[in-house]
């Protein structure tokens, strides 16, 4: 695969999508069945800004040389289409969004997949021989942390639905549930 035409392409979607946030949160929003207001229009249009500064660096990336500079920004690519792809899984299977929501998360995989082969397969043979080694483990430890904070919040919401499914005994209930005869020690 060649990196231009791939870049080119990530950086017209971004636009297309980067302006459609900007300019019709909304409406954009509730073509995948999301319900809006004012503060989750805002924050789409922060996200659509940060889309048209990515359209216009991928823009200015798609002509520049293989380089050390290059291969970060692509890992840096790659980091963030990888994490955009598990939101928008975690998103779907959770019902957040209509069926048009598993178009989001298409993207977001084959944009992922990609980045991965420019930044695995097809890199400059300085970067690959000299840096490689140092940043695939500073990704892999990025990629570790994300995956903590993940299991971290999973763990804690369902810690709450527990302790909340949990209703507490009544006064003096406690001595029913540890006796093994089943009669109740209490005296």
């Amino acid at each position: 695969m060649k990196s231009k035409p791939f870049i080119t392409l990530y950086a017209l979607i971004s636009i297309v999508f980067g302006l459609g946030f900007v300019i019709a949160p909304g409406l954009l929003l509730s073509i995948y069945g999301a319900q809006t207001d004012a503060t989750f229009d805002f924050v789409s249009q922060l996200f659509g800004a940060e889309l048209v500064s990515l359209a216009a660096l991928t823009w200015l990336l798609r002509g520049a040389p293989a380089s050390d500079t290059r291969q970060i920004i692509v890992l840096s690519l790659l980091v963030g289409e990888a994490l955009a792809f598990i939101l928008s899984l975690i998103s779907q299977i959770n019902g957040i969004f209509n069926p048009l929501g598993w178009s989001a998360a298409l993207v977001y995989g084959l944009f992922s997949a990609g980045f991965a082969y420019l930044f695995f397969v097809k890199p400059g043979d300085k970067f690959w021989h000299c840096t490689m080694p140092r940043l695939v483990r500073s990704t892999l430890v990025f990629f570790a942390a994300m995956l903590g904070v993940w299991f971290a919040a999973e763990f804690q919401q369902s810690a709450a639905l527990v302790s909340a499914a949990v209703e507490e005994p009544e006064p003096g209930a406690w001595r029913h549930y540890y006796s093994f005869s089943g009669k109740d020690l209490g005296r």
